[in-house]
């Protein structure tokens, strides 16, 4: 039961992120787009670089 609780919070803190980001943009906020992305790499697990310079299979089974 905790671990979905953890999974569960995981999921919504992403999703808020993803949100921020949206408000950032909508607002013409590209600064705090990019900072909300950022956080979003994070909770990836790991930085912009790898997710934007690794084929896309290759971060897909990194995200399984």
């Amino acid at each position: 039961m905790i671990e979905k609780d953890h999974i569960m919070r995981l999921i919504q803190t992403f999703f808020d992120v993803i949100n921020r980001i949206v408000n950032s943009i909508d607002n013409d906020d590209i600064e705090g787009a990019k900072i909300q992305l950022n956080n979003l790499y994070g909770l990836l697990g790991n930085k912009e670089d790898y997710f934007l310079n690794t084929k896309y299979e290759e971060v897909i089974e990194f995200l399984n």
